[in-house]
């Protein structure tokens, strides 16, 4: 078995592996540096990220053997002496770590973005920046809107929100059935053509993997659905959402808050005059219009 040599962190280290061993993998199973996360599996979301001589790279999409040599910085090897970055420092303090799954990889990218020589405006950077935090904020405020959505204009859930015979749970769980808020997010290219019910996929060519139609098609589709958690909203395998349990607990506690506060809230407008904002990924609405009674201000504490 071929061995590798590199530093990481500083450190000079040293280990067997296989040919196909993913710099990740080395970095998690033989070096125990368990901050560089694998996320999608599939080069895009960025999690695995790492400094190669300073550059991000993704440490899912690159073998261990090409890093022969390399100089390798994690997450682990941010902080000195105890302190942290001052990028670390700044998503600790603007609340920017989300449900934590992909924040080394977001630290990492931007620590990188910085230290860059880009030439990049301070707007242009605030651009970039943002979009590390949007990527991962904005599948989440879908889902809670959708949701809240389905639970003020449908009976089954209360009406009056004092009523309901369902939970939030099962009202998440339905709108992750009909409205995911990622509705056509996976995208494959097959590596060669490929026969798939009578349609053939040319290979290199993008496909949308369409999660929402994967549930909705009216082969499989049918019956009640409540207290059925079988949506592909996650994804599924190898592939699927790492941070699904806290996403679940995360909208849950957003929904049944804002209900404690305003327990009373009607849609503003009829369901058919929302606006649905364009794209082909995401299922979202331009707005949510709503309209209470004056409430006390709720205690939180």
């Amino acid at each position: 078995m071929p061995t590798v040599s590199m530093t990481v962190n500083g450190k000079a280290v040293t280990g067997e592996v296989e040919g196909r061993t993913l710099l990740v993998h080395f970095l998690r199973e033989k070096l125990h540096l368990t901050g560089t996360h694998v996320g999608c599996d599939t080069a895009q979301c960025g999690a695995c990220t790492v400094h190669l001589g300073g550059k991000a790279i993704k440490s899912c999409n690159m073998l261990a053997l090409q890093a022969e040599g390399a100089q390798i910085t994690t997450i682990e090897g941010l902080a000195q002496n105890g302190t942290l970055h001052p990028m670390q420092e700044a998503f600790r303090d603007n609340h920017g770590l989300q449900c934590g799954f992909c924040t080394p990889g977001m630290v990492m990218a931007a620590v990188s973005l910085v230290k860059g020589k880009t030439n990049l405006s301070d707007e242009e950077m605030l651009y970039n920046l943002i979009s590390f935090y949007g990527a991962g904020i904005e599948p989440q405020q879908n889902l809670i809107a959708n949701t809240l959505l389905l639970m003020i204009t449908d009976d089954r859930f209360g009406g009056g929100m004092l009523g309901g015979s369902l939970s939030t749970r099962d009202a998440l769980d339905e709108v992750l059935f009909k409205d995911p808020p990622m509705a056509n997010f996976s995208i494959s290219y097959p590596r060669q053509p490929i026969l798939i019910d009578n349609a053939w996929l040319p290979a290199h060519q993008p496909v949308v993997i369409s999660l929402s139609a994967c549930n909705n098609d009216p082969v499989i589709a049918g019956g009640d659905r409540t207290g059925n958690r079988s949506h592909l909203a996650w994804s599924a395998g190898p592939h699927a959402c790492p941070a699904r349990s806290v996403a679940y607990l995360v909208v849950q506690d957003a929904i049944d808050q804002l209900l404690d506060a305003l327990p009373e809230m009607r849609l503003a407008i009829e369901p058919s005059e929302i606006t649905w904002r364009p794209g082909p990924f995401h299922r979202a609405m331009a707005a949510l219009p709503v309209t209470f009674p004056a409430s006390p201000p709720l205690n939180l504490v």
